[in-house]
């Protein structure tokens, strides 16, 4: 009887596995290994699945060998830098991409947002440090985790992506196909997501975390405005919920009497919630034509006013300013005279003149 291949052995499945069983095996083992701490071991793993994957696919008219396979065992690195050197750069930067998307799936997996968000910053930091190819390998299979669902917190490993690759520069994305594109409609329905009222999508967004499976049944009742959400904004609320959820929150719904759900639809939010909110733009105060006028004239009379208060000591009339005329024509007329009494005359003098009352002795009197 041969025996078992070594990647099989290595996976712990049996000769007649099939594709199937070394998935599930590769994915149980992947979790108890910490690539960091045991990257030998997490290398070796990596091959054997590579191998035990070609192995189960072989063709009809290629049985599988046990004993051929048996006999050749993993390869190392210098046997196949030797075999391809030529390849050698772009193969390492193809491998480490894959080693280390596996390690962060699998620890994205089984830790929170938090967790998750700070391990794809350390894969995207390792892989740019050993390969130049190998971050942009790692990101197309990033994009296609988050747009398939396969990976939890995709709503905020999407925000930590952005900021790694810079996906809202100009250009950025054209280069990504099909997953640029993606990321474009995503950005789009953000966007008009942001212009909503921030209570409702407050609220919205903290429901959402709330529900798993079985849905409560005291949330059932608001599938009506998560269906909305899905059907205006399906990339953007698929960052957040779960297909399965999402299903499973459905069929509870109509699995509702119809009456209650049509209470249920009647109850919920109105059509206005879901629509951008319209910010009125700010009324600048303007002054009508008029008013300038007004505030002219209100200006004229305080400085009139202002002027006017240095003549207060004397009440002058038409007689006494042309005695006050009489007095000032004099070459003597400050002799002796305080420097306030000398001003107090240069001001009753300006006020008669700025009246009309300033005359020279021989004009006519008023």
């Amino acid at each position: 009887m041969a025996e078992t291949p070594w990647f099989l052995r290595t996976l712990g499945l049996p000769p007649y596995a099939d594709v199937s069983a070394v998935r599930r095996a590769y994915a149980h083992a992947l979790r108890a290994i910490d690539p960091e701490a045991a990257p030998d071991d997490f290398a070796r793993l990596r091959e054997a699945y590579e191998a035990a994957r070609t192995w189960c696919e072989q063709s009809d008219d290629e049985p599988r060998s046990p004993d051929h396979a048996q006999s050749l065992p993993p390869r190392t690195g210098d046997e196949v830098h030797a075999e391809h050197p030529s390849e050698t750069t772009e193969a390492d930067a193809r491998q480490a991409a894959v080693l280390l998307g596996d390690a962060f799936v699998a620890e994205a997996r089984k830790t929170d947002a938090v967790g998750a968000v700070a391990a794809l910053e350390r894969t995207v930091a390792s892989l740019r440090t050993r390969y130049v190819d190998a971050p942009g390998e790692f990101e197309e299979r990033l994009i296609g985790l988050l747009a398939t669902g396969e990976l939890p917190h995709r709503a905020a490993l999407f925000e930590a992506a952005t900021r790694l690759f810079q996906w809202e520069d100009i250009g950025q994305t054209a280069a990504l196909g099909q997953g640029g594109r993606w990321i474009e409609q995503v950005f789009t329905q953000r966007g008009v997501w942001m212009q909503l009222a921030e209570s409702r999508r407050k609220q919205w967004l903290a429901l959402i975390a709330r529900i798993s499976l079985p849905v409560e049944t005291r949330l059932v009742r608001y599938w009506p405005e998560i269906e909305a959400l899905c059907r205006q904004y399906p990339l953007w609320i698929g960052l957040h919920l779960d297909a399965a959820v999402r299903d499973g929150w459905r069929e509870a719904f109509e699995a509702l009497p119809p009456s209650t759900k049509a209470d249920y639809r009647k109850s919920g939010a109105t059509p206005e919630a879901y629509r951008p909110v319209v910010k009125k733009p700010r009324r600048r105060f303007r002054i009508p034509g008029y008013g300038l006028w007004l505030i002219a004239w209100l200006a004229f009379q305080i400085v009139k006013a202002v002027v006017g208060a240095y003549h207060t000591s004397v009440e002058d009339t038409p007689r006494t300013c042309l005695d006050l005329y009489h007095q000032l024509s004099r070459a003597d007329a400050y002799a002796g005279l305080a420097a306030d009494e000398i001003r107090e005359l240069k001001d009753r003098g300006e006020w008669c003149l700025r009246n009309g009352y300033w005359q020279e002795p021989d004009g006519p009197r008023r």
